[in-house]
């Protein structure tokens, strides 16, 4: 072999491993909001595309049950739709300390998560974001999260512009914690209306917490909304973490986003082994 015939394919395989590993996009990290000197931080990743056309966005919140976790855990999600054309961003919010009271202290957790996507919307040209195509993703205490951001209009952070709008286009939605409905306020089924967004929830069959997204996706159906609820047959609580279902999960919120058109591209297909059973009601 010439040597720039090895170094072209050395080259080659190396953009493989860069893509795969998700290194590909660019990712930024901001402040977007400072509470009692604690900096609150977002992670922006970019589409690796050259043209300056506005995207759609989609803003992820981490789960942990408000005491644990990291805007990094969506690392994985946050590549696979900035790979797709997407604006994705991960945010951090204020973790409650052991013992504190969810039902007071839960609502801070709202607060910063409006903050965070107020911030990606007043930034939406520098990042060429278009604001009409705003999605909002979470994972357990995160799925919460990003319905409750939407859904609940008077919790906000005072220093908050109130005249910018927090109203998904979708919700993406991976194993929400909605119950008990006592532990976290408000309820979030019962703050389902006609204006609520489309949205696709996943859930482990064997999942305590799917009661509360069952309730949450027929009150949608209800009110005639979008939604889609798929299972991953014998799987727990975050099963979408795990390598195959991570990518089966976001296949099928990617072709959510592309029947409603609400994006453009191509259907994916399924990841061999890693099925997911779509619940009808």
């Amino acid at each position: 072999m010439k040597k720039q015939d090895y170094f072209i394919l050395l080259a080659f395989f190396a953009a493989i491993f860069l893509v795969h590993e998700g290194f590909a996009q660019e990712k930024n990290t901001y402040v977007y909001k400072t509470v009692d000197e604690k900096e609150l931080k977002l992670d922006v990743y970019l589409p690796d595309v050259p043209d300056l056309q506005v995207r759609p966005v989609i803003v992820f919140f981490h789960g942990g049950g408000f005491i644990i976790g990291s805007r990094s855990l969506h690392k994985y999600q946050c590549t696979y739709f900035a790979q797709r054309g997407m604006v994705a961003v991960s945010a951090d919010y204020r973790l409650l300390s052991r013992g504190a009271d969810p039902k007071t202290e839960v609502p801070k957790c709202i607060m910063d998560a409006k903050s965070a996507v107020r911030w990606v919307k007043q930034h939406a040209e520098k990042f060429n974001i278009d604001t009409n195509k705003l999605f909002l993703a979470g994972a357990s205490a995160g799925g919460f999260l990003a319905t409750a951001a939407t859904l609940v209009q008077d919790v906000n952070e005072n220093t908050d512009d109130l005249r910018i709008s927090i109203d998904a286009t979708a919700l993406v939605l991976f194993n929400p914690a909605y119950t008990p409905e006592t532990r976290y306020t408000p309820s979030m089924p019962s703050m389902v209306s006609k204006e609520s967004p489309p949205a696709i929830l996943f859930y482990g069959d064997q999942d305590r917490f799917k009661l509360g997204g069952d309730k949450f996706f027929n009150s949608l159906r209800q009110e005639k909304i979008s939604a889609s609820l798929w299972v991953a047959p014998g799987e727990d609580h975050s099963f979408y973490k795990l390598e195959g279902w991570n990518e089966a999960t976001c296949n099928m919120a990617y072709n959510f986003l592309l029947e409603n058109e609400f994006v453009t591209g191509h259907l994916e297909n399924d990841v061999p082994r890693f099925e997911l059973k779509r619940q009808e009601e």
